[in-house]
């Protein structure tokens, strides 16, 4: 139980459950399973963005607790050990300067390099699937 929580700590710090195949297609599976029962002409297409949408998301909220936690790192070592408006607006700004470099290096590389190409297959696998069903 233990190691679960440690493999799912480290797979959030590194990033690297969004770029998971599996993850991926499972979550499309249920993504368009979930809005089909609802619209019944829900295309794939609309899955493909939901997922998408999903990815920038997580990459929201993995920046944000990343900076909440350099900022509850960081103020044991402020002059005064407490959180005045110079400090606090210091880390902000700080914040939205190191996003720009993650959003480049990190975020948009692996968006296009590893999620798209990923999400592109788990597409074609699904339609491919349903397309055996529907001519079954």
């Amino acid at each position: 139980m233990r190691n679960l929580k440690f493999k799912k700590i480290k797979s959030f710090v590194t990033f690297d459950l969004p770029v998971n195949y599996l993850y991926i297609h499972l979550s499309f599976r249920d993504t368009h399973k979930e809005y089909s029962n609802s619209i019944s002409v829900w295309p794939v297409t609309s899955t493909r963005r939901k997922l998408i949408a999903n990815y920038w998301t997580s990459t929201q909220l993995h920046y944000f607790l990343i900076a909440i936690a350099g900022i509850l790192f960081t103020m044991p070592f402020s002059a005064f050990n407490s959180l005045n408006a110079l400090h606090l607006v210091s880390l902000i700004v700080n914040a939205i300067l190191i996003y720009i470099p993650l959003y480049f290096i990190i975020y948009r590389y692996i968006f296009i390099n590893e999620f798209l190409p990923l999400l592109e297959a788990a597409t074609a696998e699904y339609e491919g699937k349903d397309r055996a069903w529907v001519e079954w």
